[in-house]
């Protein structure tokens, strides 16, 4: 088991971490498309990433640390990732919404922020720490961001594509 003990926290990204994007990804953003509307709009139909799933679980019945979702989803796509989370990930159980049940929580983009997603994660990495909170481990697939987490002294385990 990694127990951390800390208060720590084990990060897991969505898009192309946990679920598979890489469709809607060609469909609305790959070739100068940038339809980011259509491509959230769609987010119910990805598929899990099966071995992933499996480490989220593994992580997270192992760890004893706090394990979140961070998304560069805006905010206003909550109720469709809560309900692709709460299908793919917790069998239908929507309990897991509750604060703190499951020691699982979801972090989402504002709406209207437009920043990269590295340096939108750095704030959040920043703002657990000062929280003592502290990200010890995170599961990504963008490099810039998997950087980005280094830099910050965070552990993370880069996602390779599934397409």
């Amino acid at each position: 088991a990694v127990e951390t003990g800390d208060g720590a926290m084990i990060v897991f990204d969505l898009d192309g971490t946990l679920s598979n994007h890489h469709w809607r990804y060609a469909l609305h953003i790959a070739g100068g498309k940038r339809d980011y509307d259509a491509y959230h709009a769609v987010l119910g139909m990805d598929s899990p990433i099966p071995w992933m799933v499996g480490v989220f679980w593994a992580m997270r019945n192992s760890s004893g640390a706090l394990v979140e979702f961070w998304t560069g989803r805006p905010e206003q796509y909550r109720a469709a990732t809560e309900g692709w989370i709460t299908e793919f990930l917790f069998n239908g159980n929507s309990a897991w919404l509750r604060k703190g049940l499951f020691h699982t929580n979801l972090r989402m983009r504002p709406d209207g922020d437009s920043r990269p997603n590295a340096e939108l994660k750095r704030d959040w990495v920043r703002l657990c720490a000062k929280e003592g909170k502290p990200v010890r481990l995170a599961f990504e697939d963008m490099e810039t961001t998997a950087k980005m987490y280094r830099e910050e002294g965070v552990q993370c385990l880069l996602v390779l594509p599934t397409f």
